[in-house]
């Protein structure tokens, strides 16, 4: 992996303090796209020696994780590469067994070595029973010396402490890879940036590292100030269509309308979703939430989806929004929960 650092990088002092007091065996940095996981990586290995990536992007099995993984052994202890050129050209032999192959790759694995292993796009390894169970076989047998970092968009629903002791995990989620108030205030203080703007950027970004840094963008512009209080700007064009591609793209369309309904109504809650009369949506959108830094849960229930996400979400939506709160509106009128079908009357705009 490349490990020169970028000049323009903002450095993850926190994190990487945090990594360097823990010197963990095994490392999950767990988030979806936009939280910077691959940046970390990259400073934390510049600053420890470096190390070697396996690549899973696409990874269809687990020969062809096997096949990838060499390569990175190769990368990591360049003394062993030619014996590791022998065994990848062994894992192309069509003559053994696919199982016969792989425990080719598990061998080289378990030879003594020192060094950091990356597995970048983890996530591409869910879809395969196969190379998901190879992952583990290599987490099972991992030698002393070698360290593991599995960068991965989603959960891979893998109890890390089945191969390491607790004190020997990190796991690193969205909530720990967000800037918080505290970084903001270091980012946009050299700009001048007032309180009251720091303030307004911490509740727009929610911390989102990649949302943070187009606001940093804007700020060195000198029009920070003029865009926080549109989100529906055509500055924001391009993390809007990163949104769409990141982030829902792949949802399906009862969740799309869930998390519609919940960038609409004003501090949403189960019963609000309840009201449209699915009686799964409530139950989905909670599920969605435990896993999505995009939709998040106040400590009285109600949702609360990225400020980003909702100006994407409702923007040229004014008519189909004020419908669906109208709708809800009179579900709970029916109910005769008068206040909240008020409160939702008026924001769809019936004075």
């Amino acid at each position: 992996m490349e490990t020169s650092p970028d000049p323009l990088e903002i450095r993850r002092t926190r994190l990487l303090e945090r990594w360097e007091r823990v010197r963990p065996k095994i490392v999950a940095v767990l988030a979806p796209a936009g939280f910077g996981k691959t940046t970390l990586v990259r400073q934390y290995l510049a600053e420890n020696g470096g190390g070697a990536v396996c690549d899973c992007a696409g990874v269809r099995d687990d020969l062809d994780l096997a096949r990838r993984l060499i390569p990175a052994l190769a990368a990591e202890s360049p003394d062993r590469e030619q014996g590791l050129t022998q065994r990848e050209l062994m894992l192309g032999d069509g003559g053994t067994s696919v199982a016969e192959r792989v425990g080719i790759a598990l061998e080289a694995w378990r030879e003594q070595a020192r060094g950091t292993i990356v597995f970048e796009n983890a996530e591409h390894i869910a879809n395969s029973a196969a190379a998901r169970e190879l992952l583990a076989r290599l987490l099972g047998h991992c030698p002393e010396g070698r360290t593991i970092i599995i960068c991965s968009r989603e959960n891979l629903r893998m109890h890390f402490t089945r191969y390491a002791p607790p004190h020997e995990i990190m796991v690193l989620r969205a909530a720990d890879l967000v800037f918080d108030a505290s970084d903001v205030r270091a980012i946009f203080g050299p700009f001048g940036t007032d309180d009251r703007s720091i303030e307004r950027i911490t509740a727009v970004s929610q911390g989102w590292p990649i949302a943070v840094l187009l606001l940093k963008r804007f700020a060195t512009e000198g029009r920070i100030a003029t865009l926080l209080d549109r989100l529906d700007d055509v500055a924001f064009e391009e993390l809007h269509d990163y949104l769409a591609d990141e982030v829902l793209n792949g949802l399906d369309a009862d969740m799309m309308r869930a998390i519609f309904a919940c960038a609409c109504i004003p501090r949403p809650t189960p019963a609000d979703l309840r009201a449209l009369k699915d009686p799964r949506i409530a139950a989905e959108i909670a599920e969605f939430a435990k896993e999505s830094p995009f939709i998040t849960r106040d400590p009285d229930g109600s949702f609360v989806v990225h400020p980003l996400l909702a100006s994407l979400l409702c923007e040229h939506q004014e008519e189909r929004r004020a419908e669906l709160l109208r709708r809800v509106a009179a579900a709970h009128e029916e109910n005769e929960e008068f206040q909240r079908a008020a409160e939702l009357y008026l924001a769809s705009g019936d004075q």
